[in-house]
């Protein structure tokens, strides 16, 4: 009897204390406070774990039609490259500006994202206007006068925590979080040049493109996403440029010259893919002002570096028909921001002695 009684008071305990301990990452929440809002109002979500049915146009036409051939990837694309295009780009008649995707502006409907099989990260994407590296107007013409794409790399390792917040001075991050504020800033700053938004891509087992979203649709990109799988750049790149060249093809003229920043934090799964979907990109190139591609390392994995480097330096040397590639290490872009080295990709090239 005295065991029975004590089994009973074990069980009880055990009950009381799962009620009362948190889940295992009850400690990390999603908030979003805007510049100028006040101390502790927050913005939060619940359901964004549920991809999205598709991106929506502004002017309430079809929505951007996406190839899928996994059934998980709610908005990404075939990593099997004989699957077609994946973007079915278009030009708008009237402005000539390139795809407009992101949430209906009427509905705030938000995007969602794609999790795949596993929950999303939280993440705190809390702004504080005091933290950030401002653009100036010549850099805002200069981003104006472009379409902006984000390739963000989504591969597992970009879990990994040692990167530096931008906005919690003296805290470490992980990369994907780095990723998350520095493109919220981009945002933020280029609202007002960039009223259709920009366009970002994310890429590790599949390529998932969100076509110009703005800042309210930032975090839920990257809180409806978790960091898994390998470095697919290539795919990403695939997309981006048959998008591009659709619609050059369609509106020659009406197209403006792309930034396209590939944000990783290693080499590529299949370098290879990379530098073809570069190289064939140059030869579709009617100048070298079209396209612009900047590498931008996240963390200091030595082949990664080395590999930008070799693009950056050698892209001739390597068959390219333009030279159109830059590139930073994580020390350099911590010191200029992800907002202004888009910027300084497009910017006359200064050769140092060391450079030569």
């Amino acid at each position: 009897m005295n065991h029975k009684r004590v089994l009973a008071r074990a069980a009880s305990v055990a009950v009381v204390l799962g009620l009362l301990l948190p889940p295992a990452h009850a400690e990390e929440s999603f908030r979003l406070t805007r510049p100028g809002a006040a101390p502790g109002s927050t913005q939060s979500s619940s359901d964004s774990d549920a991809p999205a049915s598709g991106p929506v146009h502004n002017d309430g036409s079809a929505p951007l039609q996406v190839h899928v051939s996994k059934s998980e990837a709610a908005g990404g694309a075939d990593d099997n490259a004989n699957a077609g295009t994946a973007l079915n780009g278009r030009t708008d008649a009237n402005s000539g500006t390139a795809l407009k995707g992101g949430a209906d502006t009427n509905s705030g409907t938000p995007l969602k994202g794609q999790a795949g099989n596993s929950a999303p990260v939280p993440l705190q994407l809390e702004k504080h206007p005091t933290s950030l590296i401002k653009l100036s107007a010549s850099d805002l013409e200069t981003i104006q006068q472009h379409d902006i794409v984000l390739c963000i790399d989504k591969s597992s390792s970009m879990s990994t925590m040692d990167c530096p917040s931008m906005v919690h001075r003296g805290y470490t991050v992980s990369r994907w979080q780095w990723c998350g504020e520095q493109t919220l800033d981009l945002a933020d700053q280029a609202s007002a040049v960039l009223p259709e938004g920009m366009s970002v891509v994310l890429f590790s087992w599949v390529a998932t493109p969100f076509p110009h979203v703005d800042a309210k649709q930032i975090p839920m990109i990257f809180m409806g996403n978790r960091p898994d799988g390998i470095t697919n750049a290539g795919m990403a790149l695939k997309i981006v440029l048959e998008d591009y060249f659709n619609r050059k093809q369609a509106n020659p003229t009406k197209v403006r010259p792309m930034i396209v920043a590939i944000i990783t934090d290693g080499l590529p799964t299949n370098p290879f893919d990379v530098k073809d979907a570069i190289f064939r990109a140059t030869e579709m190139m009617k100048s070298p002002d079209e396209i612009h591609f900047t590498f931008l390392q996240i963390g200091r994995d030595p082949e990664g570096i080395e590999f930008i480097r070799t693009l950056d330096r050698d892209l001739l040397g390597h068959g390219a028909k333009y030279d159109v590639v830059s590139g930073k290490t994580f020390d350099q872009l911590q010191r200029t921001g992800l907002a202004k080295a888009i910027v300084e990709a497009v910017a006359p090239k200064t050769v140092s002695k060391k450079d030569k």
